[in-house]
């Protein structure tokens, strides 16, 4: 029987920052998306640079991380009935 606890740790990204060039300088970060989906992206510690890799929400949980907040690049979308935000 193999161990599948390797599925619940989080693998932080092993290249430098692009913008800061900063190395193992990464952190789990949180924000909406458009749809008012939550996203838990890397995010540079050091100048607040997103990556394009994600952590899963079950990883997150699992670990007991509070990712900090970052703003989303996309303004959410609202209901034009409504008005309710993520529609």
């Amino acid at each position: 029987m193999t161990s599948s606890s390797w599925k619940n740790e989080i693998n932080y990204p092993d290249y430098d920052c692009k913008k800061c060039n900063q190395s193992k300088c990464w952190i789990v970060g949180y924000f909406k998306d458009s749809g008012g989906a939550d996203k838990y992206p890397y995010v540079c510690y050091n100048c607040g640079t997103k990556t394009q890799h994600y952590v899963k929400r079950k990883l997150v949980e699992l670990n007991g991380l509070r990712p900090e907040n970052v703003s989303s690049n996309i303004p959410p979308y609202f209901c034009e009935v409504c008005n309710a935000e993520g529609a």
